[in-house]
């Protein structure tokens, strides 16, 4: 019996629960869960063999595949085949510029690109920063983008975003995570959003999944709501932008490493100008969540410093951009709102790393039943979430955490 992880390539073959069991990439306890399933589950792990080989008797016989792959070369050659959708024609002053950062994760990026040469209904360019992407990603973004950036190595999110903003003409962009799929009508609804709320700085969509739940629904809404200033900001998953405007803030800082921290950097600094951050419940964005972070083996410890980075800086007397509409009084209070409100985060997770702390001499004292136990439910509640109303996950959220911090 195969158990794999979901590396795209495997999805030829590899059906979860039929022929396999597949696992998240680098999710050491849902491949040891998994693994132990079958151990226990000898009946079952016997059907999953015996569906695995019926199909690959059935679908992977040489004779006819090497048939198939022939056509796909008559094709290629025929110039009748392209993996890209194909292009529209590129307005000369576009409304929205849709700027993707890729780092790999070649389908994840097809599956965008497609959503969007599919789905975007005002005048639009795309604009893809690979940002140092084995050969096949950044061939395709090179073939797909109306304008592409191609960044020998990873320069991290804040700068590649920034890179496409450079190349942008759009009076809006849209910054978006390559895990997306955008629906129809979303960038004509985020552009009205836009344009009705003259204040807002940023218009965020609705998404399926998300570390923050701010923004984070089972189905699309009704509602388009200011979000309180200072309160737990959108996840930089979608963000539309008037292009003005966030060039004038000072765009993405590019002080934050790799990933992480630049998006709750970004919304402080739109709140201490005044500015909005506006929900749009309308548009649903799917999106798979950590898709390019799951590659990074120290995510936590980058996450821990560029958090200290972002709390030094708004705790203290850190350098933020002044936008010209706004009054200097209200800046300046608006300035100290900040610094109380990150000082407050700033008590949060040092109690929080005191608890992690304490979890862990507990399980080091006490051997790793209750870990496995932990882990088993940790791995049950991170598929569960993204299906349950906001409000009941957050719920379930509050009272796992108090059992395990990385629910």
């Amino acid at each position: 019996p195969l158990v794999t992880t979901d590396n795209g390539g495997c999805r030829e073959y590899a059906i979860d629960g039929e022929t396999a069991l597949v696992v998240p990439p680098r999710d050491a306890p849902a491949m040891a869960a998994a693994v132990s399933r079958l151990l226990d589950d000898g009946q079952f792990a016997a059907r999953l063999s015996a569906n695995g080989l019926d199909l690959v008797d059935r679908d992977f016989d040489w004779e006819r595949r090497t048939d198939q792959f022939a056509e796909v070369l008559d094709g290629v050659c025929a110039g009748s085949v392209s993996a890209p959708p194909p292009r529209c024609p590129v307005p000369a002053e576009p409304e929205v510029s849709v700027v993707v950062l890729a780092w790999d994760n070649l389908v994840y990026s097809q599956m965008f690109v497609d959503s969007v040469r599919r789905n975007t209904d005002v005048p639009y360019e795309l604009v893809i920063v690979d940002n140092g992407s084995a050969w096949e990603a950044a061939n395709y973004a090179r073939a797909a983008a109306d304008r592409v950036v191609l960044n020998p190595t990873n320069l991290g999110f804040a700068r590649g975003m920034n890179q496409g903003l450079a190349q942008s003409r759009g009076r809006y962009v849209a910054f978006c995570n390559n895990d997306t799929e955008l629906p129809p009508l979303w960038a004509r609804r985020l552009v009205e959003t836009a344009r009705s709320h003259p204040n807002a700085a940023i218009v965020v969509p609705a998404v399926t999944n998300a570390r923050n739940l701010v923004n984070v629904r089972a189905a699309p809404g009704n509602a388009v709501e200011v979000l309180p200033p200072f309160s737990a900001p959108p996840a930089a998953i979608v963000y539309v932008a008037p292009a003005d405007r966030i060039r004038e803030l000072g765009a993405w800082e590019e002080e934050y490493e790799v990933a992480s921290g630049e998006d709750v950097d970004l919304c402080f600094k739109v709140w201490s100008n005044d500015l909005d951050i506006v929900y749009d419940q309308r548009v649903l964005v799917q999106h798979v969540g950590k898709g390019s972070a799951s590659r990074l083996d120290n995510w936590p410890e980058l996450w821990a410093r560029n958090r200290r980075r972002f709390l030094d800086k708004w705790t203290g007397n850190g350098e933020v951009p002044f936008v010209s509409t706004c009054d200097p009084a209200r800046f300046a209070r608006n300035r100290e709102i900040a610094r109380a409100a990150a000082g407050w985060m700033d008590r949060y997770f040092t109690a929080r790393d005191r608890e992690d702390a304490r979890n862990r001499r507990f399980f080091a004292k006490n051997g790793m039943l209750r870990r496995r136990t932990l882990d088993g439910a940790h791995w049950g509640w991170r598929r569960i979430r993204p299906h349950l109303p906001a409000g009941l996950a957050s719920r379930f959220g509050r009272v796992a955490r108090r059992v395990d911090p990385r629910a």
